[in-house]
């Protein structure tokens, strides 16, 4: 019985070091009253729900879309280290 609860106390560990490093990506369109659209790329952490990282354009472009990864990667890479 001892083992089953240290074996489940682990895995618990484990999932709570996964969701700390957890981000997510998102790249949605959102119109506007003016009838343009916005295109915004958000990067949030999953531990407390945070913004680590957003970017809105009108006119997005592969170099746009590729400098907003690599900024990102890095500001995420750093986050679990604060």
């Amino acid at each position: 019985m001892l083992r089953v609860a240290a074996a489940q106390e682990r895995e618990a560990q484990s999932r709570l070091w996964s969701v700390r490093d957890l981000v997510s990506v998102d790249f949605f369109t959102v119109p506007t009253a003016r009838l343009r659209v916005l295109f915004v790329f958000v990067v949030l952490a999953h531990d407390r729900r945070r913004v680590l990282h957003f970017n809105v354009t009108e006119h997005p472009t592969a170099a746009w879309t590729t400098s907003r990864s690599v900024t990102c990667s890095g500001s995420a890479q750093g986050y679990g280290r604060r």
